[in-house]
């Protein structure tokens, strides 16, 4: 097993290869990047390159291209369609305890905050204005606020006049102007009205995507008011069935997306369930028994209840700061030792090889985590047919050069492993208007490298970086051509040293020559490097700077 230790000392940056060293030059690696555009040919999802809500202002990112907006998050399960209020939980209120608030619409004219969904609306219209797809989280948790009153004292939890339960379905007229006085939010009727305004999902202008709520087994932590009991696996699963239910009542052709778990925890036995440790000798993850379940009801319902398997992965990869700190790449620094862990840390999601230090090698036993493929072989046995999202992730670096390589190399291991959906979720520290602006570059270099909104290509082809004939884990490549005489190549290099890259591309295109574009640490701005002025019988050198990203378009006949 290739144990890449992520926490490392100052004076190293990489544990190496012995392979990798004798193949230093003089401080330059040469390595070998095979290319075959004929093999492992596969759709690209168009819906890797997302970010999440609003977070990320339209014309902060009007130039990165992203074609897909995800609008979830904590205070989505508790968001009340018809009143658009939210109960907000500590520590966001300052102390203050719960409170029913207007935090989404206290800024818009007195009207406009009456209005049912507007903040989904002004959401899915920000979108629709943008050529963006929409991923909208339905609430399922319990309870929705009635008012905006502010604290929410004792006496007042739910049940109480302050709250309405959340029904699947309201057995009865759907309204697109609900009663706020029922006691009641109708899952059925707030899709209804989407609906009903936009289109089905396979319209034009219809949602086509709903996430089922938002990360359960923090229920009793982040919402302990609404939930103060600890979610059990099978209310998770009955909740799940029920909403999907609801929900494809009005939009048969919707895609819904399920779990969207916090973290792996979750995934592998829903933090400690009893209901699931019953039988867990049958089933090797709480996900094998939820989608065994969701398969069986669907099975009974005559069509697929959901159709996306969602996780969230904030990586928690551990590098050592230059105070000697111990720090998780997500929220720490960019110390060298932090910032190469993190710089690795995305070879958790496919490498079955590689361990990385952190908490979850601890609770996995010092496996490796090979998230994506783990995922994937359960899907196969217990759901065939189901996609992965993705639909919150971070792995820090919000600006410095190792965000954007991180965010890079998770971008190409989405593409390269069918990844369906992701959206990065903003974590950078400032303020509502602070922006990750290395991570977005490193989105940039796939969706508008050359700032004409040219992009990654759509089809996968296979690719390889290797020293001495084994694996390269200091760099990364990823392939694709939308038009095969026009070939794309992301080239990541990790290391401090640069690389002499000798490229050989196996094809029936003869290519001729290439443009390149490059991000490094010198600045955050993508700019156009040296081209390739000659393409030999499909081979090429290429020098590749330190901590840097490359993109290389191939144009042939």
């Amino acid at each position: 097993m290739n144990k890449l230790n992520f926490i490392l000392p100052l004076a190293i940056s990489l544990m190496l290869s012995p392979a990798c060293e004798a193949q230093s030059n003089g401080g330059v690696r040469n390595v070998t990047f095979k290319i075959n555009t004929e093999t492992g040919k596969r759709p690209i999802s168009p819906y890797i390159y997302g970010v999440n809500d609003f977070r990320f202002p339209m014309d902060a990112i009007a130039d990165i291209n992203i074609p897909n907006r995800r609008l979830g998050g904590g205070n989505f399960s508790t968001y009340n369609w018809e009143n658009n209020f939210v109960t907000l939980s500590p520590p966001s209120t300052q102390g203050h305890g719960f409170q029913n608030s207007d935090r989404f619409v206290h800024e818009l004219p007195p009207a406009e905050q009456q209005k049912p969904a507007v903040i989904v609306d002004n959401f899915l219209n920000q979108n629709l204005q943008h050529n963006m797809a929409s991923l909208v989280t339905i609430p399922m948790m319990s309870y929705l606020p009635k008012d905006d009153e502010g604290v929410v004292n004792g006496n007042e939890a739910p049940p109480s006049r302050r709250f309405a339960l959340i029904k699947p379905f309201k057995n009865g007229p759907l309204s697109l102007t609900p009663d706020k006085n029922d006691n009641y939010v109708y899952t059925d009727e707030f899709v209804h009205y989407l609906v009903t305004k936009y289109g089905g999902a396979d319209s034009k202008r219809g949602i086509r995507f709903y996430d089922l709520d938002n990360e359960p087994e923090y229920w009793q932590y982040g919402h302990k008011l609404l939930h103060p009991e600890r979610p059990t696996g099978p209310e998770l699963i009955e909740k799940s069935i029920e909403t999907a239910e609801a929900i494809k009542s009005q939009d048969r052709h919707a895609l819904i997306f399920a779990l969207s778990y916090g973290g792996l925890r979750a995934h592998w036995n829903f933090q400690n369930d009893p209901g699931y440790n019953r039988v867990k000798n049958q089933y090797p993850t709480y996900t094998a028994w939820f989608l065994k379940s969701l398969k069986d009801a669907s099975n009974k319902a005559g069509y697929d209840l959901i159709d996306v398997v969602d996780l969230h992965y904030y990586s928690k990869a551990e590098g050592i700061s230059s105070s000697g700190n111990v720090e998780t790449v997500d929220k720490g620094s960019n110390d060298r030792g932090v910032a190469v862990a993190r710089m690795n840390a995305p070879l958790a999601l496919w490498d079955s090889t590689a361990v990385e230090k952190s908490v979850y090698e601890n609770e996995n036993n010092g496996r490796p985590l090979n998230v994506i493929q783990g995922l994937q072989n359960t899907v196969d046995r217990y759901y065939p047919g189901l996609k992965i999202a993705i639909s919150e992730y971070n792995f820090g670096g919000w600006n410095d050069i190792s965000g954007a390589i991180a965010e890079a190399d998770f971008l190409g291991i989405a593409a390269k492993y069918r990844v369906f959906w992701a959206s990065l979720w903003n974590t950078c520290p400032g303020g509502k208007d602070a922006l990750p602006a290395y991570q977005l570059a490193g989105i940039k270099m796939f969706r508008n490298y050359d700032g004409k909104l040219s992009t990654f290509g759509d089809t996968y082809v296979n690719s390889r970086n290797e020293i001495n004939n084994k694996l390269d884990h200091s760099s990364s490549i990823y392939a694709s051509y939308t038009e095969k005489n026009k070939l794309h190549l992301i080239v990541i290099n990790k290391e401090e040293a640069p690389i002499e890259g000798k490229f050989n591309i196996k094809s029936t295109v003869n290519y001729k020559r290439a443009r390149v574009w490059i991000l490094t640490n010198k600045s955050v701005q993508i700019e156009t490097a040296a081209p390739v002025d000659k393409v030999e019988n499909n081979s090429f050198s290429y020098s590749i700077p330190p901590f840097s990203i490359i993109h290389i378009v191939l144009e042939g006949q």
